[in-house]
């Protein structure tokens, strides 16, 4: 149900407001504290006008690439930026404040220091030759680009040039047929690859949160397809863009829509299915197992396996240190009053948890430099959000409060009480080194869940780690059992290896889908006719 109108409280209520007044009462408390590092903020602004010092921390930043930022100007400036974040942090970390208060100010401190960033001032070098060569038409295209936004109402400047990609010409381009359309999701067979194929189907549960195209990006770096042509037998969910009038879609709705996709894929194959669960499609495919198991028809699935999914809701990371409860309070009463959580609203809340890569550098090309941003199927994914209904986010939001999964019957669902715990079948999980918004930690299972479980950790972050077919440099992993409750053992224990972890979970996963057999002819049954080609409808919704 949705919370009453007169919870509402102020957005940084025990958030931002709170935390500055905490340092505030340290002016009393810690005087020497406060004098100390106003003395060497003084000695930081010296050396920099000095030129001393090095600016060893900021190669690599390709904020900074241009040789210009080398001229003397240009140097004392990066070095006045970097010695302020630095002092700012030494300062905060003195301070005798609560770690909470003290992660909430970090992250501002970070975001501040972004947003003062040299590259974001018309000192950048990019900036002033574009005006040079340009003639200044470039400050006119940045005006024009400006109010064309704000007459869209775009709270962001696009990260992605309009009309670069087609769903299902250039991303999400894998052959299949909709076999299963239901007002929350249609179901996708896709097409066999291989003359034999896996006996167990796979049914992909894609997070509702964005379009599942992350899954089928381009042809060569699709994981659809690379199981395709490891010989499974491909099914994945694309759920509906929901509107206000949906609103009380949550959680239990959404694992009801995953059971009556896997239930339909194993009819059509005549055989259980295995999972695959991605972030909070994860989270819908775990409590789907929980479900399962609680009504003793735990063998519908016979292996699972979850990609940076948070099995540990118990997460600190920036999106989780900003909003005090007042704020989380607002947040609710807002979206069941919309009915939903806007596309525009969630892409904004994303990019701000990267404003240095998918805010700052945006504003730079489009508003200074004049330029419209180069197509990259990611980013065009990225802009192309759904809504999520006002439930899920509750429920969301109530899973990250009080971490369900954690406990034994912490959560029930219509009357079902789910315990991983007693959850049996084999499992497979990936964490992200550099994962901002699911730490791999809270990716890793430990005990929570029952059974046979493997964990692997590779490199880059929420996203790019899922895009990582063989071949991507630099690709790296390290897998191994999960014998113990401790990630930080397990990462001694377990073996780095070079190459893209796409191998190993398909590898994991066939040894787990049955006997080869022939592949199918034709999608569906006679119960699950082809309803029209993949993509399907609702990937398209607007």
């Amino acid at each position: 149900m949705p919370p009453s109108s007169k919870t509402e409280q102020s957005p940084l209520d025990e958030g931002l407001s709170h935390s500055l007044l905490a340092v505030l009462q340290t002016i009393r408390s810690q005087p020497c504290h406060h004098a100390q590092q106003g003395v060497r903020a003084v000695r930081q602004l010296l050396n920099a006008v000095a030129d001393r010092g090095d600016l060893a921390e900021l190669l690599g930043d390709p904020r900074f690439a241009h040789a210009a930022w080398n001229d003397p100007l240009r140097r004392r400036l990066l070095k006045l930026w970097q010695g302020g974040s630095t002092q700012s942090n030494e300062w905060l970390e003195g301070l005798h404040i609560a770690d909470s208060d003290k992660a909430r100010l970090r992250l501002f401190i970070r975001h501040l220091s972004d947003a003062l960033a040299p590259s974001n001032s018309p000192l950048n070098p990019l900036f002033t030759e574009q005006v040079v060569s340009t003639r200044g038409r470039n400050i006119r295209d940045g005006l024009l680009h400006l109010v064309g936004d704000l007459a869209l109402k775009r709270p962001l400047p696009a990260q992605n040039s309009d009309g670069g990609f087609v769903v299902g010409r250039d991303v999400a381009t894998a052959a299949g047929s909709v076999v299963l359309r239901e007002p929350l999701f249609e179901l996708i067979q896709y097409q066999p690859t291989t003359a034999t194929v896996h006996a167990a189907p796979l049914v992909i549960i894609p997070p509702p949160l964005n379009r599942f195209y992350l899954l089928d990006m381009t042809p060569g770096t699709s994981l659809v397809q690379h199981a395709l042509d490891q010989g499974l037998q491909v099914f994945l969910i694309s759920w509906r863009n929901p509107n206000p009038s949906q609103c009380g879609w949550g959680f239990e709705r959404y694992v009801q829509g995953a059971e009556a996709a896997v239930r339909a894929a194993s009819k059509v194959s005549g055989n259980p299915a295995t999972l695959l669960g991605v972030c909070a499609g994860g989270l819908i495919g775990l409590m789907l197992q929980g479900r399962l198991q609680a009504q003793n028809q735990s063998s519908l699935v016979s292996a699972a396996t979850y990609l940076v999914t948070p099995i540990d809701a118990r997460i600190n990371a920036d999106w989780t240190l900003m909003a005090g409860p007042g704020a989380r309070q607002q947040l609710r009463n807002q979206v069941w009053r919309q009915g939903c959580m806007g596309p525009r609203q969630l892409a904004a809340g994303f990019a701000w948890l990267r404003p240095d890569q998918l805010i700052w550098p945006q504003i730079l090309q489009r508003y200074a430099l004049g330029q419209e941003a180069a197509p990259h199927p990611v980013k065009f994914w990225n802009q192309d959000s759904t809504r999520l209904p006002a439930q899920l986010v509750d429920d969301l939001m109530t899973l990250f409060e009080r971490d369900p999964l954690g406990k034994p019957d912490g959560l029930s669902l219509g009357g079902v009480d789910i315990d991983l715990s007693k959850v049996t079948t084999p499992s497979w999980h990936l964490g992200a080194e550099r994962d901002h918004i699911v730490p791999w930690v809270n990716s890793f299972p430990a005990a929570r869940l029952g059974g046979d479980k493997t964990f692997l950790l590779c490199q880059g972050g929420h996203i790019q780690s899922l895009i990582n077919p063989p071949g991507t440099p630099r690709a790296w992993y390290q897998s191994g059992a999960v014998k113990n409750a401790s990630p930080e053992a397990w990462l001694q224990e377990s073996a780095r290896q070079e190459g893209s972890w796409w191998p190993a979970w398909s590898d994991w996963l066939k040894a787990r889908s049955g006997p080869a057999i022939q592949a199918p002819l034709a999608a569906g049954d006679a119960q699950h006719q082809p309803l029209g080609p993949a993509p399907g409808r609702y990937v398209n919704q607007l």
